[in-house]
């Protein structure tokens, strides 16, 4: 099952359109770490890195 990226559908769309993969995703989230929204980064980006064991 894929990842809920709901909380960053703005910042995927500005800065990670056409990745479909939760990886891909994740790591386009991290090199614009300081342009997310809080919502995307506390909801979106910090619980998959909860969820898959990642670090910032």
């Amino acid at each position: 099952m894929a990842f809920d990226w709901s909380a960053c559908t703005a910042e995927i769309a500005k800065y990670c359109a056409g990745e479909k993969d939760d990886e891909k995703i994740w790591a386009c989230l991290q090199k614009h770490d300081i342009d997310l929204s809080e919502g995307c980064d506390n909801n979106g980006h910090s619980k998959y890195e909860a969820a898959t064991g990642k670090k910032k």
